[in-house]
């Protein structure tokens, strides 16, 4: 999951919202009762409120809850 993870950053060592996104629609996780709208709410829930990235430990969070 790390490499994953560090794939999707690319230069970073954190991932934005756009990455997460793109990761879930990569992995076609997205349809009509799983939306891409529904990817970025779940984002918005697992990241710091005062930071627009999220860290490895947020990441496995927001597989948790797409699971």
């Amino acid at each position: 999951m790390q490499q994953i993870f560090t794939d999707y950053c690319g230069k970073e060592t954190s991932m934005e919202g756009k990455a997460f996104a793109k990761l879930a629609k990569d992995l076609k996780l997205t349809n009509m009762k799983f939306t891409a709208t529904d990817v970025d709410l779940i984002f918005a829930k697992i990241k710091d409120k005062s930071q627009r990235r999220i860290t490895y430990k947020e990441f496995l969070n927001g597989l948790e809850l797409i699971a």
